[in-house]
This record gives structure tokens, sequence and C-alpha cells, in this order.
């Protein structure tokens, strides 16, 4: 069961009907002690109807499930549990996906050939409230947003950092180029990827596009 606050337990549920990288998982997560399995689950529904009773934390959802498109499922688990922090974990690296899950309500999107240390790092980032995405797929959001609106709102400052990470710099290259610290990069990324995250909501999204 979810902690109702935050603890040093992070209890993810994991929905995918590959059993054997579901054993994958559990293995990665058997020797970190932070996070604990609460549901392992091989298609939406049952998901869906277990998850009212017992809500994890974190969702690590696949794309391509039995009986719905994961990428589509997000909606229906954000409509529930509007708080709940969900992780597309899939195969593909495609731009539509990437963003249709990010519009949708996804905190991250990460590849199952990522190693185990990426991803549990990648869960403790989304419950500490930062974004599970690396450089590549940031910049792969941010070129679908500008191109359907291009007055995120954004400040000055977060649109330089935004601009840096675009061309795939890291932190550190980035605040050697704006003559800053690290700290300050990682705390501008947080409130971009926040921006970005909370923008690209069906509701977001339709009322940024209403505004044009």
């Amino acid at each position: 069961m979810k902690n109702t606050e935050k603890s040093d337990i992070i209890y993810v549920s994991i929905i995918e009907d590959n059993e054997i990288y579901i054993e994958t998982l559990k293995d990665m997560f058997s020797d970190e002690p932070t996070i604990r399995i609460s549901g392992v689950y091989y298609d939406c529904l049952s998901a869906l109807k277990d998850i009212e009773t017992n809500l994890p934390d974190i969702v690590l959802l696949d794309v391509e499930l039995p009986d719905k498109s994961g990428v589509d499922f997000i909606r229906d688990l954000k409509l529930r549990h509007p708080r709940l922090e969900i992780i597309i974990l899939t195969v593909f690296e495609d731009d539509k996906l990437i963003f249709d899950a990010v519009k949708n309500g996804a905190t991250g999107y990460l590849l199952k050939n990522y190693d185990g240390s990426r991803i549990v790092e990648s869960i403790q980032n989304v419950y500490a409230g930062l974004a599970a995405i690396n450089s590549r797929t940031a910049r792969k959001i941010i070129d679908f947003i500008h191109k359907d609106n291009p007055a995120v709102d954004l400040t000055h400052r977060e649109r330089q950092v935004l601009d840096q990470i675009r061309e795939g710099k890291s932190n550190k290259e980035i605040s050697e180029a704006l003559n800053v610290s690290v700290d300050d990069i990682r705390f501008h990324c947080k409130k971009i990827y926040r921006k970005l995250m909370v923008k690209n909501k069906i509701e977001a999204i339709l009322k940024m596009k209403n505004n044009k």
C-alpha cells in the first residue's frame, strides 16, 4: 500500500506482459532498499481494478499490452489518480510515442535496455519530483511542443537552459556555458520539466491550442 506521506520506501507497480522482463525488474529491485514492488499486472484491466485499493507511488508501464495501449492507458490512470506518477518502460524510442505519453501524463520515458542502476535512479528522481527523461528525449518533447505552440510559459533563464538541452549538453556543460553552478542548472531543469509535463496534459494542451 502506498505511503500517505513521503518516506524512504517507494512503492512501485509494474504493468508488463513479458514474464521474463518482470523477473528482470524483480531482480533489479531486490537489492534496492528504497524500492518495494506493490503489484504486478499483465494487462490494463486487472491493474486498474487493483490499483483502486492498492495505490502505489509510481507505475512502470509497458507500451504494448494485451488489452490496451499503455500510452492510452495513462489517461485512465491519471483520470482516477491525478497524482500518480507513471513511467513508460518500453523497447520503442519513437517520437510520437514519447510525445503522446508525456501529453497523456507520463512523468518519464525509459527504454528497457537501460541498465538497472539507471532505472532505479529514474524511479528515485520521479519520487523526488523530477522527470525521468534523458536529454535526447527532452529534445524530442521540446521540439514537438514548440512545433505545436512556441509560446510555452518559461522564463528567460529557463529558455537559455532549454536551448542548451536541445543541443544535447550535460548539466555540467550547461553550467559552464551559462556561468552558473550545476545545482542552479538542476533547479532550472526541474522547473522546466515540471512546466512541460503540466502543460502537456490533455486539458492544458487544448487550452494552449485554443489560446493561439
